[in-house]
């Protein structure tokens, strides 16, 4: 059974400590205090206090420069390097809405006299009386369904009976293909610790493997900031996927309807947001799945009283930097890195 990171304190040095992704030979060090502390005599007793609990590597969170060039001198060697992109959220208040208190035309609408009295005006005493619309069933093109064919309402709209039912869904998915805005927007729903095995399953279809989570690791970024936030898509809350093979496949099993086929996992500490975790099955992605998941959390970070959302990315993945610069993130001149060290 793994357990979840545990707090280590070595003289003014604080760290978080503990299995990485599950792995009993693999172990995580996160640093929560900052650079100044991290000597070499610190970081060499929490590697010590690692091998003792059978490690034989050690990995570290990904870190900003100053952390970085601390574990290069306990003889760290770089692992992985991260994107850092920053996102100015506005302040939670600020909008284009009118302030009505301040229209002074709108301060006594019943003193306009053209509003004084609609009753009286001779125009609308009466609308019956008007001629062309005394009888309106009386319209011969407007007769309803018992009228000639080519006037009968529903049936000018939906064809003949041979071309209901499937050649009608055929022809809706043909007009989303050309029209993809008319698309129903997918519905996000809040991820509970039920589904944390779907989300997981996900995230081993969507990551490398140095990077899948556990049980533990999910557990652990919930809890890493004061407040956390996780929203899911399921897969019948979106269009089918192109592949038409795996969608077959996946017909073959009712309860893939259910699969999660999009999660975020968002965070809020102090005057700061984190996009913690993103991930699109492979299967649903360039439908705006993502997009709508970060705008989502960032409304979430917003409504918090943050003014900064942070989010980080691997370098070699092109498509997720490409979709924060579109929404708006910019790109930090210092990256982040994530270290390696073996114990034994």
């Amino acid at each position: 059974m793994t357990m979840a990171l545990t707090q280590l304190t070595i003289g003014d040095a604080r760290f978080r400590a503990g299995r990485w992704q599950g792995r009993a030979d693999l172990a995580t060090l996160v640093p929560l205090s900052g650079a100044q502390t991290l000597d070499r005599e610190s970081l060499s007793t929490a590697r010590n206090i690692l091998r003792n609990q059978g490690f034989q590597a050690v990995v570290t969170s990904a870190v900003a420069p100053p952390e970085r060039a601390a574990f290069l001198l306990d003889d760290f060697s770089e692992r992985e390097h991260l994107h850092l992109l920053r996102y100015d959220l506005p302040p939670r208040f600020a909008d284009s809405r009118p302030d009505r208190t301040k229209r002074s035309d709108n301060s006594n609408r019943a003193n306009r006299p053209d509003n004084s009295n609609r009753a009286n005006r001779p125009d609308n005493s009466d609308r019956a009386n008007r001629p062309d619309n005394s009888d309106r069933a009386n319209r011969p093109d407007n007769s309803g369904s018992s009228g000639s064919p080519d006037n009968s309402g529903s049936s000018d709209r939906s064809g003949s009976s041979d071309r209901s039912g499937s050649s009608g869904s055929q022809l809706l998915k043909s007009w989303q293909r050309i029209r993809p805005w008319h698309r129903p927007r997918p519905r996000i729903r809040r991820g509970t610790s039920r589904d944390w095995d779907d989300v997981l399953t996900l995230d081993r279809q969507s990551f490398d493997e140095f990077w899948h989570f556990d049980r533990d690791g999910l557990q652990d970024s919930i809890e890493a900031t004061a407040a956390s936030r996780l929203r899911i898509i399921r897969r019948f809350d979106v269009a089918e996927p192109p592949d038409t093979n795996e969608r077959t496949d996946d017909k073959s099993n009712e309860d893939n309807n259910n699969q999660i086929v999009g999660y975020a996992l968002a965070g809020h500490s102090g005057g700061s947001g984190y996009l913690q975790r993103l991930a699109v099955h492979p299967a649903y992605r360039q439908q705006g799945i993502a997009t709508l998941l970060v705008n989502d959390a960032l409304r979430w970070i917003r409504r918090r009283g943050a003014r900064i959302a942070w989010v980080n990315t691997q370098k070699t993945n092109d498509p997720a930097l490409r979709l924060y610069k579109n929404l708006g993130f910019t790109l930090q001149d210092h990256p982040l890195t994530v270290l390696y060290r073996t114990l034994t």
